[in-house]
């Protein structure tokens, strides 16, 4: 799960941007690597870039799950369960399910 105007997905969007080569402080610089791949290319050609990069981000990490974690991936093969993302909005509380992967 992600959430709306996450300050790490920004900081990474920023610094690919920007092509900027400073580490990031904190835990950021790890977190910012994990992001990257995820945030790659334009695929944010309408709407809010950082929303749609957070989305992007849930999508990758629902992904990778799905992919690379053996017990988790043979339970999503066998349906025993899906893996799902989510976004959630702070102002309101809701968490939006993001259904498909072309909904970015």
């Amino acid at each position: 799960m992600g959430h709306e105007n996450c300050g790490a997905v920004k900081a990474t969007l920023e610094a690919n941007e920007e092509k900027k080569h400073n580490k990031l402080p904190g835990h950021l610089e790890s977190l910012a690597k994990s992001i990257g791949p995820a945030i790659k290319g334009d695929q944010c050609e309408k709407g809010d870039k950082l929303q749609c990069a957070v989305r992007a981000n849930v999508r990758h990490v629902v992904d990778a799950l799905n992919k690379n974690q053996p017990i988790i991936s043979k339970m999503v093969d066998d349906e025993d369960i899906v893996v799902v993302g989510g976004v959630y909005d702070i102002e309101n509380g809701k968490v939006k399910i993001l259904k498909s992967e072309t909904e970015l």
